[in-house]
């Protein structure tokens, strides 16, 4: 068995540097989410990637995906934000398996008035995805 290469000094300085700044990010955008619109992290990330489609429409597997949630913890998340009116659940046109995520009205209000906050600059149209 080969012995661990261990980080010299000076990486480890810089790693607990990163370490402490995504922190103190994450802990700066929760605060900034919460203070006008009331959305959390968690409730900015799934939004988000529906924003930035045309119709506001992903398969709830690939949204998963996207932002890192397992099956369990998105289907939780989507449950208290489609009793928030943020999102809503629809059958899949292609798969009878499949499931939908539609934003709706009041969660791109939502995500519109949090955008100021997180966001650093608008992204052009053409970058914006259009599948689903």
């Amino acid at each position: 068995m080969t012995e661990p290469r261990w980080l010299d000094e000076r990486q480890q300085d810089v790693w607990q540097a990163y370490l402490h700044m995504n922190q103190d990010l994450y802990a700066f955008l929760e605060q900034q989410l919460g203070r006008e619109p009331g959305l959390s992290a968690a409730d900015y990330k799934v939004l988000h990637p529906l924003s930035e489609t045309q119709d506001g429409l992903l398969r709830a597997r690939d949204l998963g995906i996207e932002i890192g949630f397992d099956r369990s913890r998105l289907s939780h998340h989507l449950s208290r934000m489609e009793r928030r009116g943020l999102v809503a659940r629809e059958e899949c046109a292609e798969d009878a398996r499949g499931l939908m995520v539609r934003l709706t009205e009041a969660g791109r209000r939502a995500i519109q008035e949090a955008a100021p906050a997180v966001a650093t600059r608008p992204r052009p149209a053409a970058a914006r995805r259009t599948e689903h």
